[in-house]
């Protein structure tokens, strides 16, 4: 016989052999079948990860219920069976955790015909917070034997617990106006505020627009509040003012903003000074009330972040009538104000710096103050940073380049002053109170605008 012959033999048997083999190895295998003895019943879900159910009662913060009712289905397993069966459920701990709490678990029967049965699982709540209870589900008997059902199918795991976690649009949006999160503000915020647990995810607007009441809220409660937010104040909202505070006295009125006058304006500038300074609902007292020294303090401190804010305004092309609105501090001349040069009032923006110098030269430190002190005590009534500097930039789209101008000063009793008058005469006022000539104003020739310094 030869070689070929023999390998044809062999490759024939192989190939046979695994046919045989593949037919054998696919027969389907039948699960075990019931007999008058013996049943068996498996929890009906597709796979093992499904077997677990996790119940937070913290979902539930709203309604705050005693249980929660919760379904899981079972299953025959095998030939439907002539009588009916009676399945007894049991639950059993798991090491490490207490124990899920249940109203009694009812006997589960399928009647002659049924082969699927969805049961009502009551789950309790739990007695404490922050824990988390487990309990294994297990199928004690069926007709009082053995379960005989599915391997790993035989147990079903349910976790309860009340846990509060942080959403993840807290950090996205809520704690600008809540600031951090915890427990007991998310409850008091979702129950009494929102009446909503999903608050977190709202809009900027409807964030905001319940602030104002809150801190209204949080201050009368004093130190019984559970918590603190803090003072963030956004014009871009302001559809609503915040209130004065119960311990805002006159020395506040006079040297930081007089919320009896304009409770739109004081609204604006306490809460941007607050928003600074990092207040909180718990801070703000304790930051603003003192004796005359500490609120000239807070005076001199606000008097420099508010040079920063008016630069930022300046940049942003606001007009100057503007800067008032959004924020204000009085000036004293018995204070020593720590000065930084303003932005329109120097070679980084030339555009207006060449307006300015036109009629009070350079800049430096000791003549800004100087101007400062002379306006505080010729015209107290206008004594506000911002009536010193009445220009303002905007930018060309089509040159690509900022054009500086004379802005628009508009009196308390709404008299208009254009920019350059205004100017030239605070040029002949600054002047003539500089007698020694120490600060080095410009001689500008032609007339000055008359003002009413009670205006």
């Amino acid at each position: 016989m030869g070689m070929k012959h023999i390998s044809d033999i062999i490759l024939g048997f192989m190939v046979g052999a695994g046919i045989v083999f593949s037919i054998l190895s696919c027969k389907r295998q039948e699960p075990t079948l019931y007999s008058d003895s013996d049943g068996g019943v498996y929890f009906n879900y597709p796979d093992e990860k499904d077997l677990q159910l996790k119940c937070n009662f913290a979902d539930s913060l709203l309604t705050e219920p005693d249980y929660i009712d919760i379904k899981v289905r079972l299953k025959l397993l095998g030939r439907m069976p002539n009588d009916r069966l009676v399945v007894k459920l049991g639950a059993s701990e798991v090491e490490g955790h207490p124990m899920t709490l249940f109203q009694e678990l009812s006997e589960v029967v399928f009647d002659v015909g049924e082969y699927e049965k969805e049961m009502v699982i009551r789950v309790m709540r739990p007695p404490l917070e922050d824990s988390m209870y487990i309990s294994d589900i297990i199928i004690e008997s069926v007709n009082g034997m053995p379960n005989s059902g599915i391997n790993m199918f035989e147990i079903f795991r349910i976790y309860s617990g009340t846990i509060f976690t942080k959403p993840a649009e807290w950090d996205s949006g809520a704690s600008l106006y809540f600031g951090e999160w915890s427990k007991e503000k998310f409850k008091f915020l979702a129950k009494e505020v929102f009446k909503a647990i999903d608050f977190p995810g709202f809009g900027m607007d409807r964030l905001y627009s319940v602030h104002p009441d809150l801190v209204k809220s949080l201050r009368e409660l004093g130190s019984e509040a559970e918590f603190e937010i803090p003072l963030y104040f956004n014009s871009q909202f302001n559809w609503k003012p915040y209130e004065k505070p119960p311990y805002w006295n006159d020395l506040l009125n006079r040297y930081i903003v007089d919320y009896d006058a304009n409770v739109w304006d004081a609204s604006s500038t306490f809460m941007q000074l607050a928003n600074h300074e990092h207040l909180t609902t718990k801070t703000e007292e304790k930051y603003f009330v003192g004796d005359e020294d500490r609120v000239k303090e807070i005076n001199a401190s606000a008097f420099k972040f508010m040079q920063d804010y008016y630069n930022g305004l300046f940049l942003k092309e606001t007009p100057i009538m503007a800067y008032g609105n959004q924020f204000q501090i009085p000036l004293f001349s018995d204070i020593d104000y720590d000065v930084i040069q303003p932005a329109c009032w120097s070679v980084g923006h030339p555009e207006t710096n060449s307006l300015l110098e036109k009629y009070y030269g350079s800049y430096s430190p000791d003549k800004l103050r100087f101007m400062i002190r002379t306006v505080v005590n010729k015209m107290p009534k206008r004594a506000t940073l911002y009536f010193l500097f009445p220009v303002r930039i905007e930018w060309d789209v089509k040159e690509q380049q900022y054009h500086g101008s004379w802005d628009t000063y508009f009196t308390n009793m709404g008299e208009e002053i254009q920019g350059e008058q205004l100017a030239h005469a605070l040029n002949g006022l600054f002047r003539a109170e500089d007698k020694e000539n120490m600060y080095l104003f410009p001689q500008v020739d032609g007339l000055t605008v008359g003002m009413n310094t009670n205006k």
